[in-house]
């Protein structure tokens, strides 16, 4: 296919800005991508570790209170009820995140409520409850240690989790059969905590207990609604012992997630990114490269065009020197060049030129004497 010499040069320059752009490319995809996945989990590892951490502070703390009252209350003189009841309200007044405090005979049921100033209204209603159907009070265990349930919704509405720790009957009870101090604890702030966390929309941080209950969110209404997050791929690995990093989509949304576990709980804290944040780099980068590419492109086809064009009038000079030799035009001279070789196709045609010019001569000279 016989083309101008222009587009000769504009394939062959596009050509090699191509062929490099898809190497550049190649490599961001095969370097840069494992680098951002390794940065992505370093970065949400290292905030789940940090809010775990707390999460299991928190817990630990309320199970360690409970566990001193519980201690409290055997241990103290023989007294009625009402001693019991005091020292129950002011642990739970003094201890924020203590939502109630119930003391359960051997059956199960509430003996006696703490809570409070401004809910003791509320003990009246409570008193007598029955908490023998929860599954952290029928669960047996060693004296002094403490159980933690999963997340439910209590008595007023709100989600909580329990500690339980066997208690004996305080002195003034005329019974042997061992009693239980359980401690609602209210996560409501937990869901405030970490709203904080992500509060540009860049960050989802959850925590679930150990069946995949939302325990904290950053919208409580996730938390008061219970919503089971267990068939989430991160979380679903968590749950099986495996803490890893996996893509996962939620509400419509793509993210990169983390689950880091919460001490001995068996609660999880997932962190994640938007991928649209997470990968942003990346995208920027790629932009960046078609972009470039884009420029280059277009700079190599309009200089392989105007190259073309002083090269394809260096070859009509070339092409009008050789037409001219043909018509007996020895004369001609033909212009300079800076280019090595178009130098040297000058000077060869002015050689061949030359030489033309002398055969020419002698031969006519040769005629001369042979007429003479």
């Amino acid at each position: 296919m016989v083309r101008s010499l222009r587009f000769w040069l504009a394939l062959a320059l596009s050509t090699v800005v191509v062929t490099v752009t898809i190497v550049v490319v190649v490599v961001l995809f095969v370097v840069l991508v494992p680098r951002l996945n390794h940065q992505v989990e370093s970065s949400n590892r290292a905030l789940g570790i940090s809010l775990a951490r707390q999460v299991d502070d928190f817990l630990r703390d309320s199970a360690e209170v409970v566990g001193r009252l519980a201690g409290e209350v055997e241990a103290g003189p023989r007294a009625s009820s009402e001693r019991v009841r005091v020292l129950l309200d002011t642990l739970a007044h003094a201890h924020p995140p203590l939502d109630a405090l119930y003391l359960l005979d051997a059956r199960g049921r509430v003996v006696e409520v703490g809570l409070p100033r401004e809910r003791r209204w509320q003990r009246r209603e409570l008193v007598g409850l029955d908490f023998s159907a929860r599954s952290f009070v029928r669960t047996a265990r060693p004296a002094g240690d403490a159980l933690w349930s999963e997340s439910y919704l209590s008595q007023r509405g709100r989600i909580v989790v329990a500690v339980t720790v066997p208690v004996h009957p305080p002195a003034g009870f005329a019974t042997s059969a061992p009693w239980s101090l359980v401690g609602e604890l209210d996560l409501e702030g937990l869901s405030g905590h970490i709203a904080e966390l992500g509060d540009e929309g860049s960050l989802l941080t959850i925590i679930v207990d150990r069946l995949g209950q939302v325990v904290a969110h950053p919208d409580a209404a996730h938390a008061m609604r219970q919503e089971n997050l267990a068939q989430l791929p991160p979380v679903k690995a968590g749950l099986a012992g495996r803490f890893t990093t996996e893509r996962f989509s939620l509400a419509g949304r793509e993210y990169i997630g983390t689950v880091t576990p919460v001490g001995s709980s068996g609660w999880l804290t997932l962190v994640a990114q938007p991928e649209e944040l997470a990968f942003a780099t990346m995208r920027t980068t790629l932009l960046g490269v078609a972009a470039g590419s884009a420029v280059a492109l277009a700079l190599a086809v309009l200089a392989a065009f105007a190259y073309g064009e002083r090269l394809v009038r260096r070859i009509a000079t070339f092409n009008r020197h050789l037409q001219a030799i043909a018509d007996g035009d020895y004369r001609a001279t033909l212009p300079s060049s800076r280019a090595l070789e178009l130098a040297s196709l000058a000077n060869n045609l002015q050689r061949m030129a030359g030489a033309i010019l002398e055969r020419e001569a002698a031969l006519v000279a040769s005629e001369e004497r042979y007429r003479a």
